[in-house]
């Protein structure tokens, strides 16, 4: 039994010994390892913020390509439907007007920056609107100007009008006269002409006022163009 028990003891101090030795083996590591141990670790570490890098990146590419590719459709449906905005009837007759920073489609607003000499009011921006038929028949039309009293009554200018002997007309590049030429006792025609089947015909209208026009004034007008019965 005695004898039993110093082979216990003896075990267990063997076994201590050897716990021992293995925690000083732990706690004894050796500098190159150490420096080997801190290496992989800063690697791995800078592995992971580059890959953190790498899909927060990819994730801003996609939503900007997202947010470009949903601009671009919604301005080309925007364009699209303002061009068919702008498309108007007329009887049988369909009148697109083109629209630029100066010239709105179909409304006329003159001002003192209007005034200007023969010369310049020819270079000046043009109205441009194309009148077509795409029916089986030919079809007469007018062009016409008209006042646009609402926008008279809006601006509150009905007391500072031009005067119609004192705005100028060009059509196509070339004067054809002043506004007060073209008053028929009912309405102001431009010209008359006719457009066959399958077929357009696109003007350039200008306007601006005489030079010698020495008064502050407004004009507020509209492109007509009317089917002749």
């Amino acid at each position: 039994m005695v004898k039993d028990m110093r082979v216990k003891k003896e075990e267990v101090k063997a076994d201590t010994k050897t716990k021992k030795k293995s925690k000083l083996k732990v706690k004894h590591l050796r500098m190159e390892e150490i420096k080997k141990n801190n290496s992989i670790e800063v690697d791995h570490t800078i592995r992971k913020i580059k890959e953190r890098e790498f899909k927060l990146t990819l994730m801003f590419v996609c939503i900007f390509l997202v947010v470009l590719i949903s601009s671009a459709l919604i301005v080309g449906f925007s364009i699209q439907t303002f061009k068919e905005y702008n498309k108007v009837s007329s009887g049988d007759l369909i009148i697109s007007y083109d629209e630029n920073d100066n010239m709105l489609d179909d409304v006329i607003t003159l001002d003192n920056n209007d005034v200007m000499s023969y010369d310049e009011g020819l270079e000046s921006d043009t109205y441009k609107f194309t009148i077509t038929n795409d029916t089986d028949t030919n079809i007469r039309y007018i062009v016409k100007i008209v006042r646009d009293y609402d926008m008279i009554e809006l601006d509150e200018c009905s007391d500072m009008l031009f005067s119609d002997e004192n705005i100028m007309i060009s059509l196509d590049g070339k004067f054809i006269g002043m506004l007060a030429d073209f008053y028929d006792g009912n309405e102001y025609i431009i010209c008359e002409d006719r457009v066959e089947t399958d077929s357009s015909h696109t003007y350039e209208l200008g306007i601006w006022v005489d030079e010698n026009y020495v008064n502050n004034g407004h004009y507020h007008g509209k492109i007509v163009v009317e089917e002749k019965k």
